[in-house]
């Protein structure tokens, strides 16, 4: 009996080291990373770090041009030479749904248990993160990134000049209108010169949409919402849509809204420091509001401590805003069937869904990029003296993490991110959690075949410009805002097929 059992622990044994033994090691993935990124996957630090961590090693193909990776995920995918995996993928619902029902994607589900723990933890948590990532069927063709705090586009207010004239934070449309009238009107950046502040930017009529929320409306890029009834609604249109069009041009003809958030915001800002004298320039604060996901996108690093995120206005004793990413982005890493060891693929990739893969993907090394306090704080070691000597934060983010460009794969780490404290900073987490209570998504999830997208694409082409150039020019006081003027408009929608669009997002939710 004896003899019978050493035998059995000695095949066991040996088929234990069989499959460690012919368990794969490297692999060919494939992705993009923005070419706004000053950043080469070859020689990146995250990558050797995860090499080192894990013992597996991948050959890496970067692609930096959206287009031009669009056409490659194509032309690998239909020609069968293909990587082993795609990383910070980018890979559209229509692309999940065509390339896992041709077999090219493979089905990660039945993985995802006993290779992914940490990621079937936090699915297991919140039903509503796997819903996101299935497929009709059942399918999982690929896994997400994952935020308890999404970014959002979101209404930035200088509190400095609040405090300079005078204001509290806005609660309503109308105490924020008060407040750009402050800012154009009371010198608010205290230089001398009242004529030289920009009360309220953003880019495009994308944009300024956003304030739709304080008139109840929120709406996605289609300009339709799924209303509390069941029924997909079109939101640019009706008499709320009509009253929030109405503040956008006054606002405007008062001075309250850059012309430049129309053509450009880099304009308003030459034009304001042409203006400026010499001793001023340095310190000029010419920003009172603006509409951004990112406080760093119109003011320096120096002036980003000035700025506070404004909570939605109340409108009828709610407030509301545009959850514009979610929780959950699909489509951020997908194995495909030619790969023979998928288990260890999604090993690797599971040390990102735990807190300390995610904080060195996207903050760094402690004792390299950044450092603890004693409380439990970090801040990024920029000091010349440090390890690298970095001059600005951001110069981490491209050498030593794989934030910045593009969805990753991973479950950002909140908790610590909440703990970052520097002089002269914001911290990224605080700001947009004064937001997520209110933030709502306007239509959900849906996974549609190119095809069907195909059906609808040409109505929303028209629609789409038909719904912004006509806010921009009602804004601008190209067309003025009348009773016939508004007709016509509504009149428009219809004849470029407002019903069909509306018709085609309330059939996709029979069909999820």
């Amino acid at each position: 009996m004896n003899k019978f059992f050493v035998c059995l622990l000695s095949v066991l044994l040996l088929v234990s080291f069989s499959l460690t033994a012919f368990a794969q090691s490297e692999f060919t993935v494939a992705g993009f990373d923005g070419d706004d990124i000053e950043r080469d996957w070859t020689t990146h630090a995250f990558f050797s770090r995860m090499q080192e961590k894990t013992g597996v090693t991948l050959t890496l193909k970067q692609y930096r041009d959206y287009a031009e990776y669009q056409k490659a995920i194509d032309s690998m995918l239909t020609s069968g030479e293909m990587p082993d995996a795609f990383f910070k993928a980018e890979l559209t619902n229509s692309d999940l749904v065509k390339y896992s029902a041709s077999g090219k994607l493979i089905d990660l589900a039945p993985y995802l248990e006993s290779c992914c723990p940490n990621l079937s933890a936090l699915l297991a948590s919140h039903p509503e993160w796997r819903e996101a990532i299935t497929l009709p069927g059942g399918v999982i063709a690929a896994l997400p990134s994952i935020t308890d705090v999404p970014r959002y586009d979101m209404l930035w207010l200088n509190e400095k000049w609040l405090k300079n004239v005078g204001c509290e934070m806005p609660n309503t449309i109308e105490e924020f209108t008060e407040v750009l009238r402050a800012f154009r009107d009371m010198d608010a950046n205290g230089n001398g010169d009242p004529e030289d502040e920009l009360p309220l930017c953003f880019q495009g009529p994308y944009e300024l949409k956003l304030l739709a929320a304080a008139f109840g409306i929120v709406m996605n890029d289609y300009n339709v919402y799924l209303g509390s009834d069941g029924q997909v609604q079109f939101g640019a249109s009706g008499d709320n849509y009509r009253k929030f069009v109405e503040w956008c041009a006054n606002a405007y003809s008062r001075g309250l809204i850059s012309r430049e958030s129309f053509y450009g915001g880099a304009t308003a800002i030459e034009r304001v420091l042409s203006s400026a004298s010499t001793d001023v320039l340095e310190n000029l604060s010419v920003y009172g509001s603006f509409l951004a996901p990112s406080v760093g996108i119109y003011v320096s690093n120096s002036e980003s401590a000035d700025y506070s995120v404004a909570a939605p206005f109340e409108y009828e004793g709610k407030r509301v805003w545009r959850d514009l990413f979610g929780e959950v982005t699909t489509g951020a890493f997908a194995i495909t069937s030619a790969c023979k060891d998928p288990e260890t693929l999604l090993k690797w990739i599971d040390n990102l869904y735990s807190e300390d893969g995610a904080v060195l993907a996207s903050v760094g090394k402690e004792g390299s990029e950044y450092l603890l306090r004693d409380d439990g704080t970090w801040y990024y070691d920029t000091e010349p003296e440090g390890s690298y000597g970095f001059s600005e934060p951001a110069e981490i983010s491209y050498m030593y993490t794989i934030t910045g460009s593009g969805a990753v794969p991973f479950y950002e780490p909140i908790e610590f991110l909440k703990r970052f404290r520097m002089d002269g900073y914001v911290n990224a987490v605080e700001e947009p959690s004064k937001v997520k209570p209110y933030a709502i998504s306007p239509y959900p999830t849906v996974y549609l075949s190119a095809e069907k997208l195909t059906e609808i694409q040409e109505i929303q082409a028209e629609l789409g410009e038909c719904v912004d150039l006509s806010l921009a020019r009602f804004v601008l006081g190209e067309e003025k805002l009348t009773d016939e003027t508004w007709a016509e408009y509504e009149s428009e929608l219809d004849a470029l097929g407002r019903q069909k669009l509306v018709s085609f997002w309330q059939e996709a939710l029979s069909n999820r």
